[in-house]
């Protein structure tokens, strides 16, 4: 028998069936179900549903829960879930006034009023250039994929090799990703990221987010 600390069976049911499946219906998730399922992939470091649940909890960004999910998203690292709650709390300065606000670390504070005044001072990640290059020539392959569209003999075969040996495979990644990020992006962006991560979906799934 395996005990599980600080989490419930219906939470951990939907942990074990993103990380086994690749699967979550977010939708009928209750904030409070996202948080723990966000704490669940931190704490085991799974990067793409933290991800998925960063997404799913900007939806429910609001008076209340603006300030907590701050302090939360800081404690986790949740870079998107963190600019998300920012961004509405700059929209919503009454915020700082009240019993909330003053209930937060002094570091917190401080940190909300730097970058509400546009002084972000986070250290950006620099890119490495050649993994810009190595990205934009799939991003291209990919253009060229969908539209049909070639440049050169070398790139009309590398499209056609994706085009010919790899549509199942492609359109197989898709589905996964449709089953997590939901019907409104179009197949187009999705095949874009998914090219552009190798066929990983797991990747692919970071790039969308990292996207939005």
């Amino acid at each position: 028998k395996i005990t599980i600390h600080d989490t419930n069976p219906e939470v951990f049911n939907l942990f074990l069936e993103f990380v086994y499946g690749g699967n979550l219906d977010t939708s009928h998730s209750s904030p409070e179900q996202l948080t723990e399922l966000l704490t669940l992939a931190d704490r085991y470091e799974v990067d793409t549903l933290k991800s998925v649940c960063e997404h799913s909890l900007g939806k429910h960004v609001n008076n209340e829960t603006a300030l907590y999910l701050f302090s939360m998203a800081d404690q986790l690292q949740a870079k998107a879930l963190k600019e998300q709650t920012v961004s509405y709390i700059q929209k919503h300065p009454v915020l700082m006034e009240g019993e909330l606000y003053i209930e937060l670390p002094q570091n917190l504070k401080n940190e909300i009023q730097a970058l509400t005044n546009g002084d972000d001072s986070s250290d950006q990640e620099t890119p490495n250039v050649g993994d810009i290059e190595d990205m934009i020539h799939k991003v291209d392959l990919a253009a060229g994929t969908l539209s049909g569209s070639t440049s050169s003999s070398s790139t009309t075969s590398s499209v056609s090799d994706l085009r010919i040996e790899d549509p199942a495979r492609l359109e197989a990644c898709v589905h996964q990703m449709k089953e997590i990020v939901g019907d409104d992006v179009s197949d187009e962006d999705l095949m874009l990221h998914v090219i552009s991560a190798d066929y990983d979906v797991s990747r692919a799934i970071n790039f969308y987010f990292s996207s939005l």
